[in-house]
């Protein structure tokens, strides 16, 4: 085990599992900008040792941890002020069925317990918008499982759920952007037929992924968020064919939009959840057969944060995918 860096102690402490990550890139900069010291646990310090530039010198200090490694867990959360748990996987290794619950109910359990015993005053702890309603989908059900056990052992964490979130470092508007420079089509994945885009497919509720890293500051500030769970999104929803059309006027391709059925996209799934990329897995039809929207989309503004809209940042996102 990697020794645990010194830190100034002068300076309020903090432990974020999953800071290398997309989330988490944006959330230390945001943390070092209110001068916290941050912990970053990793099972791969030398790889991240990136994030130190997020902050002063030694102001961020990745170190080694692993969900599996309770004594490193334990080590990792002493002394700190809060505790932020950013890590999650959005597919499972073909040949590892069991990574969801590993990660999403077993880890965060971990991290919950160990926080609690170390009498860490606050737990944040991101999941995920809709999974209580996508009980089929393994990816769901491991969520909604690590939200019941952190909310077991930790009852005043505040759970944290964000929309689809986009940035430059996002996997779903380039996928997407990338797949238009080859076809000239765009699945609307979630359409009830072949012969119709009447329904235009799932609704998803995006938001930016500066928004969700500066709710989660906020949220350090504010005790009387304890124990509260809160859907973080942008302020508008839209149907997926939406966000197809969106795509391909940002990169100034003509592409026809193809109804997807769910019946289509799951066998769809079968085929292209064993080629590289993984475009499509079963679990993610599971998940693209409910809606994914918040009821209240106001939960950003509450926070003091203006929310921004995805068609503001999308040409600059996809800019490399531009049809010259």
């Amino acid at each position: 085990m990697q020794p645990r860096t010194r830190m100034n102690s002068d300076k309020r402490l903090l432990t974020v599992f999953g800071g290398s990550g997309f989330l988490g890139r944006y959330l230390l900069r945001h943390l070092a900008r209110k001068g916290y010291m941050v912990r970053v646990v990793t099972r791969d310090v030398r790889a991240a040792g990136f994030v130190r530039v997020y902050g002063e010198v030694g102001q961020i200090a990745p170190v080694y941890g692993s969900l599996r490694d309770r004594r490193s867990i334990e080590s990792n959360v002493q002394g700190a002020e809060a505790v932020i748990n950013l890590i999650g996987i959005l597919r499972e290794p073909l040949l590892s069925r069991g990574a969801f619950q590993a990660v999403h109910h077993e880890g965060a359990r971990r991290i919950a317990v160990c926080a609690a015993e170390a009498g860490v005053a606050r737990l944040i702890h991101v999941s995920a918008l809709g999974v209580h309603q996508v009980p089929s989908s393994r990816y769901a059900r491991s969520k909604v499982q690590g939200e019941q056990a952190v909310r077991e052992v930790f009852p005043t964490a505040t759970l944290v759920r964000p929309g689809l979130v986009f940035g430059y470092e996002d996997r779903f508007f380039p996928l997407f952007a990338s797949l238009a420079r080859f076809t000239p089509v765009l699945p609307v994945f979630g359409t009830h037929a072949l012969w119709g885009l009447s329904r235009r497919g799932t609704r998803l509720h995006p938001v930016y992924v500066g928004d969700v890293a500066r709710a989660i500051v906020a949220l350090l500030a504010m005790p009387s968020m304890k124990g509260q769970d809160i859907d973080i999104v942008g302020p508008q929803a839209y149907p997926f064919g939406a966000l197809m059309a969106m795509i391909a006027r940002a990169t100034k391709r003509q592409r026809l939009l193809l109804p997807m059925p769910l019946w289509l996209a799951r066998l769809l799934s079968y085929a292209t959840n064993v080629l590289p990329g993984r475009l499509l897995t079963p679990d993610n039809v599971r998940l693209l057969a409910y809606d994914n929207v918040a009821e209240d989309s106001g939960a950003l503004m509450r926070l003091g944060i203006r929310p921004q809209a995805l068609e503001d940042h999308l040409p600059s996102l996809l800019q490399r995918f531009t049809k010259k």
